[in-house]
Formats: structure tokens, C-alpha cells, sequence
């Protein structure tokens, strides 16, 4: 390994999350009263300055007159809403302008009372900080703002907080007052919900046992015959969703050549979870006490890798490997790992390569949001490219988010979803893709209703807001622990139709055995995947402790 490549990769993970593009454009507008045009534009500037000698999307101030809405992506509208003449211009989708003048979020108005709003599309190349009146656009820089796409306040309070999931701005609750999420519906009301005839058959995902059930084991073989890819969609941190992953995963390798599993986790995050499925027990419980254990957030994570590892040392070859597909979210971890391996500790996978690119899907992080068509195209990447050897010869098993398993082509995107390409595109996998989607219905809080965030290993935005949001419900009333709540606050009826299966099966894990394709519009359930399942209730999984036992 060449210590100029390594010391390389070291400055740029350091430095990088504090680099930012210089061509922003900060859009100020104009107030009709002459003195509180010059309030607002002292106050305007005051923020502009602040953010620019911390070298925070660096650029320039523009009068909205003179802004040309077709240069560049990269702006920030600044101001009372009423000082802009084209609000129009301002080019978040989340947000909408009714004619009354107010404006609507989700099913949030908000009008003319003392309301700030802070407010970035998905993409994270506009933001907006605002209010419905002066007092109330000054309000929003009295609050944090970073940790959400959105922030409203009321009052000078921060009221409600959103975040981007599954495409769209969801709020997770009224921080401080309440748990807004509703409770999934109880065995009485499940059985009196109306539906079509013929929607959908279901059958149980378990036997009696916990082994996977008869019918819905053959339905796995009969995917996995003729095909080297299968792709499991999936709803994050649902403990349910990720056990039946692993409970799938056991049996593909006990039937089937699998070559390798991928996981919707940090790229860097591959070179040493592939280490650890080669090691013996002993090796293996001291290579994660003292190395991997801060890059393995989840429980049913750290189960996986087992599964494979334990599979690994049965002998059987060519062995599973571990690869991993997504941009760097969390560096921190790795960038102390690669500042071990500077300081001479032996990793024999870390190879120049690695080092490049790891480098490279750093760079490629910055500024990309969940939906970013960049963001996907350096997925794509590092699966063909830097894990192009592991598609081909034998089973690949995907696990990642459900929004990545459809293989169709979605009409008006311009990127490409991971299924999609791989089943579409790529040569070694054209044809050769299955999907499976398992979503989890009802999450319960129980298990993160005490944890403390503070000593435990960090995930991503959404999963913090919903056990902040949750803590905060349970201390206010609002929210129960032995509760279920719906995540996407509403019982389409695909999911009333499975959850009322469920009843009458006596199970909490059903898959669709047969569904009427003209019927169901349920959330694209069915039609996108070879197969779907569907967890009734299962909890929120607590990530691990900070500190390694």
C-alpha cells in the first residue's frame, strides 16, 4: 500500500464534508413598506454574511429581479414570503401555493399567523428560509434547522418537522407536544373494512415451527431457478422485515450457489464486512469488539454477516462474499478505521484500490439527496464497476430499500433504480432479475421507547426523528409503547385486505399468492415486484450500543 495514496484519502474523507460548492445564489425579494424592506434586507444580509464566513453553500446575493431561474440549481430563497413577486420560481415540489395566498405542506396550511418555515427540496439544491410575516421569517433562524428538510415554526417554537421518505415530505409528529402517526386499526375494525372482491389471496410467510412455510418457500425457488439476482425491497429498521430477510437468506444458502450478498450500506463498509465472513468464531468476536463493531449499527445486521460467515467456514466454495452498494453517509467510522491503517495496523484488504475508490464515493456523496439521479448512477457503479466480479457465477442477494427493487422503468425518471438497470441493462444480469418486497405494516416503538440516542450507534435522520418524536408522544400521552403505528398514516386496501388475511390465518407475516392487477394501485404494491409479503407488526429496531461489550 503506498502511504501517499492513504495519507490522499485521508485529507480528502477529512476535509470533504466541510467542502461546498461556490456557485450558490442566495434570492432576496422585495417588501412594499419602505422601512420594513430596510429591516428585512439589514437582517437578509446578516444571515448571508453569517453563512458565507462559515463556508456554507458559498456565492453571491441576488435581488429576485435580476435572478435567472434557468443558470443554476444551487439557490436559497431568503425572505418573508410576501416579498417574493414569483414564488413560483422558488422550485420545491413539497410545496404548494393556494390561491388564498397560504401555503400547504402534506396536509400542513400554514397562513398569515407568526409562522417561519425552512423548507430544502429532496435533492438538497434549494432551500428556502421564510415566513408568512416578517416576525415570523426572522423566527426560523431562532431554531436549529439542519436535521430536517423542513422546519416550521410557530410562535417562535418549532411545531412540526419533516423529512423526506418513499419520495415525499412526511411529518413525524409536533415535537414536544405530541406523536401525530396513527395506530394501525384493531382486529374489529380490520374485519369491517369494505374491499373488492378478488384483490388479493394471501397465505403465511411462516410454519408453525418459524421456518419459512411450504408455499412461499417453493414460491423463493421458483425465482431463484433461473435467475443469478434476487432483490429484496425492503422497509428500514423494521425488525420483522429484516429477520425474514435472514430467515430467506438461510435457505438460499442452503439450496442454492449463492456468490454473494449485497446491502444498501456505506460502499466503504464492503472490504471489512468481507473480512469478517471469513474468520472463525474467536477471530471473528475480536475483529468486531475492536474494528468492525462501529460499522454495524443493527442487530439483525450483525446477523446477517454471521449467517454468511458461519455458512463460509462450512468449507463451501467459491465463498459468499459481502459487498456493499451505497454513497458514504456516515464516514466518520471508516475514516478512523483508515487512520488506524496510517498508523500501521494491518488490514490486508485495504488496497489501493479500495482506498481510490472509497476517495471517489466520498466525493460523489456531497450534495446528493435520497432520490438524487447522481446518487443512483454511482450506485450503479459500485455495484457493475467495483463489484462487477461478483455478478454472473451464481446467486447475488440484494437487500435495500423497496424504491430500489422495482425492475420496471418508471415513466418520467431520468436515473436508474438498482433492479431496473441490473434487469434492463447491464449484460452479465439482462433478464436474470427477480424482486421481492417485504414491507412492514405496523411499527411498534416498544423496544426505543428508553434508549438513549446518545449512547447508541447513529442512523439515518428519519429513524432519530421517529424515536425522538416517539420518547416525546409517550411523555406527553400521545403515543403508547404497546401500541402500533402506520408509518405512511393511512390502511390502503392491499394492506387492509393482507392485515384481515392475517387474521384469519392466525399469522403476522403473510406474501400474495394471487392479486387482480387491474384492482390493486395499493402503493404499486404487486404489479412492481415478483412478490411481495407483508409484516403485520413488528417493532423498530434499536440500534447498537456506542461501546463494544
Amino acid at each position: 500500500m503506498r502511504p501517499a495514496i492513504i495519507s490522499l484519502v485521508l485529507f480528502t474523507l477529512t476535509t470533504l464534508a466541510h467542502a461546498q460548492e461556490t456557485d450558490w445564489r442566495w434570492v432576496v425579494g422585495k417588501l412594499s413598506n419602505a422601512k420594513a424592506q430596510r429591516e428585512y434586507r439589514a437582517f437578509a444580509q446578516r444571515m448571508f454574511d453569517y453563512y458565507q464566513k462559515r463556508n456554507a453553500m458559498v456565492g453571491e446575493l441576488v435581488e429576485e429581479a435580476k435572478f435567472d431561474a434557468s443558470k443554476r440549481d444551487r439557490v436559497v430563497f431568503l425572505g418573508p414570503f410576501e416579498a417574493f413577486e414569483h414564488p413560483d420560481r422558488i422550485g420545491i415540489p413539497a410545496l404548494a401555493i393556494r390561491d388564498d395566498g397560504s401555503l400547504r405542506l402534506g396536509n400542513i396550511t400554514l397562513n398569515r399567523a407568526r409562522v417561519g418555515l425552512f423548507l430544502r427540496n429532496a435533492e438538497q439544491t434549494r432551500f428556502l428560509y421564510t415566513g408568512m410575516t416578517p416576525q415570523g421569517f426572522r423566527d426560523i433562524f431562532g431554531v436549529p434547522t439542519g436535521r430536517h428538510a423542513c422546519t416550521i415554526t410557530e410562535n417562535r417554537k418549532a411545531k412540526f418537522q419533516g423529512d423526506y421518505r418513499g419520495g415525499r415530505l412526511r411529518f413525524a409528529g409536533q415535537p414536544g407536544e405530541g406523536f401525530s402517526l396513527q395506530e394501525l386499526p384493531n382486529a374489529e375494525r380490520i374485519r369491517a373494512a369494505k374491499l373488492p372482491n378478488g384483490l388479493v389471496s394471501a397465505a403465511p410467510v411462516y410454519a408453525n415451527d418459524g421456518t419459512l412455510a411450504a408455499g412461499f418457500s417453493r414460491r423463493i425457488a421458483s425465482l431463484t431457478e433461473k435467475n443469478n439476482v434476487l432483490f429484496v425491497g425492503e422497509s428500514h429498521w423494521n425488525v420483522g422485515v429484516s429477520e425474514l430477510f435472514n430467515t430467506v437468506l438461510r435457505e438460499l444458502l442452503r439450496t442454492r450457489d449463492v456468490r454473494a450478498v449485497f446491502l444498501e450500506l456505506n460502499y466503504s463498509y464492503s472490504a471489512f464486512y468481507d473480512h469478517y465472513v471469513t474468520l472463525d468464531d474467536k477471530a471473528a468476536a475480536t475483529f468486531l469488539k475492536h474494528t468492525l463493531h462501529p460499522l454495524v449499527n443493527a442487530r439483525t445486521t450483525l446477523e446477517t454477516l454471521d449467517i454468511v460467515r458461519r455458512h463460509n467456514l462450512t468449507g463451501a466454495k467459491p465463498r459468499v462474499r459481502m459487498a456493499c452498494l451505497d454513497l458514504e453517509w456516515s464516514p466518520g467510522a471508516v475514516m478512523r478505521l483508515l487512520a488506524d491503517a496510517k498508523r500501521g495496523r494491518k488490514y490486508p484488504f485495504v488496497t489501493d484500490d479500495y482506498l481510490a475508490h472509497v476517495e471517489t464515493n466520498m466525493r460523489d456523496t456531497e450534495g446528493r439527496g435520497d432520490f438524487h439521479p447522481r446518487r443512483q448512477r454511482a450506485i450503479i457503479r459500485n455495484i457493475t464497476e467495483w463489484h462487477g466480479d461478483l455478478l454472473g457465477e451464481g446467486l447475488a442477494v440484494f437487500k435495500g430499500g423497496g424504491f430500489h427493487a422495482v425492475k420496471r422503468e418508471v415513466e418520467g425518471e431520468d436515473f436508474d433504480r438498482d433492479a431496473e438497470y441490473l434487469h434492463n441493462t447491464h449484460p452479465t444480469t439482462k433478464g436474470q432479475v427477480a424482486t421481492m418486497w417485504i414491507q412492514g405494516l405496523g411499527y411498534g416503538f416498544r423496544d426505543v421507547a428508553d434508549v438513549d440516542l446518545r449512547d447508541r450507534l447513529a442512523s439515518a435522520t428519519n429513524y432519530t426523528n421517529f424515536v425522538t418524536s416517539f420518547q416525546k408522544g409517550v411523555k406527553s400521552g400521545t403515543a403508547r409503547t404497546d401500541g402500533f403505528y402506520l408509518l405512511d398514516g393511512k390502511l390502503g386496501p392491499v394492506d387492509a385486505a393482507l392485515a384481515r388475511s392475517a387474521l384469519d390465518l392466525d399469522t403476522n407475516a403473510v406474501w400474495i399468492e394471487k392479486h387482480d392487477p387491474v384492482k390493486v394501485r395499493d402503493r404499486h404494491r404487486c404489479t412492481d415486484y415478483d412478490l411481495t409479503a407483508v409484516i403485520i407488526r413488528a417493532q423498530l429496531e434499536p440500534t447498537r450500543p456506542r461501546r463494544p461489550k
